[in-house]
């Protein structure tokens, strides 16, 4: 639409009474520079404080940019003073290489239906999906795994631990060197708050196997609970914290002390493990999202189960080889998106 948004860094007001520093959101219309991550800009703003309406039942817009530490928001306005100072991509390198792994697969993916759909579940940035396609998500109740969450982080590090089974590096190792890698993972996926949450839970049971000692489930969890709350504070007013923490205690609490998926064998105690796991959490979840949301897929469930394994263990793996693949070879990236 030819307006570039950006989340931008003060460092420095003139030419105006107040005298702060923040993070504000800002919208470019024509903007005559590439802005990048790690850029340092001057700019001609007009800022105005955030706000919402107080309509109940709407969303709280003033609410989630103060969760998120967003001070004000405005547009830059036409001034030959408007340029860009210098390029320092050491200040933010992990959303430097999140903007090089996106760039890149706009290039290679370039006018793919699924396009959007992969730089999602590569990065987390949703911004290249149609608000068709994104409505389709929410009604089949699937959006929640293209905001990388718990899942994915998951996921990764347990293929990284049992890679670093098969070598021969000490127990403890293997769970450092995994709680190292999957942080890395964290970082390129935008360290949001499902993220956060996973990390931190992933870390203590990693730390507990490192050192031993066997933790209880619902200590992990609190741990986790602690973690996200002292690094984002405000987080318990967004949604997410809510959804995210809600779904990991529903299966807590219907599981713990319990195994999941006795009945049968092979396959089909996979598939009924799954099943039991899966309705839990939509049954969990389901009131929670209309509380919160006003909204609920009906058809969550189902959909759902096709979805996680497909997504988990058939695209997933494949977006991390290209991620790996990247800093070797174009070609090799290229072959895992195709």
């Amino acid at each position: 639409d030819g307006i570039l948004h950006f989340s931008f860094n003060v460092e420095e007001i003139t030419d105006c009474a107040s005298r702060w520093t923040g993070t504000v959101n800002i919208s470019w219309y024509r903007a005559p520079v590439e802005v990048q991550p790690g850029d340092r800009l001057q700019l001609t703003v007009r800022l105005s404080k955030p706000g919402s309406t107080l309509n109940p039942g709407l969303f709280d817009y003033e609410g989630w940019l103060f969760s998120r530490g967003i001070q004000a928001g405005g547009y830059v306005r036409s001034n030959s003073k408007n340029e860009l100072l210098e390029s320092d991509s050491i200040a933010f390198p992990h959303h430097v290489l999140r903007y090089r792994i996106r760039q890149t697969m706009l290039g290679l993916l370039k006018e793919s239906p699924v396009k959007g759909l992969l730089i999602a579940l590569t990065i987390g940035e949703t911004g290249q999906i149609s608000k068709p396609a994104w409505h389709s998500l929410t009604r089949t109740g699937t959006n929640h795994l293209l905001i990388i969450s718990g899942l994915h982080v998951g996921l990764v590090a347990a293929m990284i631990f049992k890679l670093l089974g098969l070598t021969p590096l000490s127990i403890r190792w293997v769970g450092v060197t995994t709680m190292i890698v999957t942080a890395f993972y964290a970082l390129i996926a935008g360290f949001g708050l499902p993220v956060q949450r996973a990390l931190i839970m992933t870390s203590a049971v990693l730390l507990a196997v490192s050192i031993s000692r066997r933790v209880s489930t619902l200590t992990m969890f609190s741990a986790s609970l602690l973690g996200v709350v002292m690094v984002q504070p405000f987080a318990v007013m967004s949604n997410g914290f809510w959804l995210s923490f809600g779904a990991v205690f529903s299966l807590i609490y219907a599981y713990n002390g319990k195994l999941m998926g006795n009945e049968g064998t092979g396959m089909l105690k996979v598939l009924l493990a799954a099943i039991r796991t899966q309705w839990v959490v939509y049954v969990a979840m389901f009131p929670l999202l209309l509380y919160l949301l006003s909204q609920a897929s009906l058809v969550a469930f189902t959909v759902n189960l096709v979805a996680i394994p497909w997504i988990s263990f058939l695209v997933i793996p494949w977006l991390l080889i290209f991620v790996a693949a990247l800093p070797i070879s174009t070609d090799i990236s290229a072959a895992s998106l195709s």
